[in-house]
């Protein structure tokens, strides 16, 4: 068992060691994906409808980005088919035909990434691209005895209270990468499994991936709008609680209509109390 924990040790400190010799786009460049599946209720008011999402955590040696895997792919597959002047028939018909279902989530957290000691958190809503900015917080973890196999790997259970939830983790040090899904982070090896106490968010690792000469992790250039956890929250909220709302306050005419009974038009209503990871 020794043997097997100092090879994958040397394998995954392998960039950190060759630090000196990289570029700074190298040193941005991935090493390590982590793919996660994650089950989350997005509304409070249907606590048993679970929903799924791919996540990755991709992690260089200067830092790491975390984002939905389902919802890049088909961005990247709609901005694809605009560059080649294609409409919204034509990105319909490709993106029925991914076996990737479609996502929500379109946020993407990079820790240290412009800088080292910073969180930069990216997510759009209706068209919009916001970005926030925050000191990079390390939860304060609380390091236990109980260990579990999680992906192949033995790990270690560590519990802290950290935006508004307390987080149960699983860490593998056999990866010694102090990283994790969403924002956690802090703990001596990769964060494999996570989960709330309310059960509410829940990631576990299902794939490891080793990389080499993949595009460097980079904030895309856009026009942001710069805002704080807490304006944005307030702005996703009533996007998902109240979208006739929103669209309303974005000066997109009178809202989404629905047809009643009585065959008059009325403004769509939403049965939703958003649940948003971040309290």
């Amino acid at each position: 068992m020794k043997k097997c924990f100092t090879w994958r040790f040397i394998l995954y400190l392998l960039p950190a060691l060759c630090l000196n010799h990289l570029s700074a786009q190298d040193g941005n460049s991935p090493y390590l994906e982590c793919h996660y599946m994650e089950n989350y209720i997005i509304n409070l008011n249907r606590p048993k409808h679970i929903v799924q999402d791919e996540m990755v955590l991709s992690i260089s040696t200067n830092g790491s980005e975390f984002y939905s895997l389902w919802c890049r792919i088909h961005a990247e597959l709609k901005d694809s088919i605009v560059r080649k002047g294609g409409d919204y028939s034509d990105i319909a018909a490709a993106q029925a035909k991914l076996v990737y279902p479609t996502s929500s989530q379109c946020y993407t957290i990079y820790k240290d990434i412009p800088e080292k000691g910073t969180l930069t958190h990216t997510d759009d809503i209706f068209g919009h691209h916001y970005l926030m900015t925050e000191k990079l917080e390390l939860p304060q973890w609380a390091i236990q005895h109980e260990k579990k196999t999680v992906a192949g790997y033995t790990c270690q259970r560590a519990e802290a209270t950290f935006k508004g939830r307390t987080w149960i983790a699983w860490f593998t040090p056999d990866i010694p990468a102090s990283d994790g899904p969403w924002k956690l982070c802090g703990l001596p090896g990769l964060i494999l499994e996570a989960q709330d106490t309310e059960n509410h968010y829940h990631f576990t690792c299902i794939e490891i991936n080793r990389v080499s000469g993949g595009k460097p992790i980079a904030i895309p250039k856009q026009k942001y709008i710069r805002c704080t956890q807490e304006e944005f929250q307030k702005e996703q909220t009533l996007w998902r609680e109240d979208m006739n709302a929103y669209i309303i306050k974005e000066g997109y005419g009178e809202g989404v209509k629905m047809r009643a009974k009585d065959g008059s038009l009325v403004p769509l209503k939403l049965n939703i109390k958003f649940n948003y990871i971040e309290r």
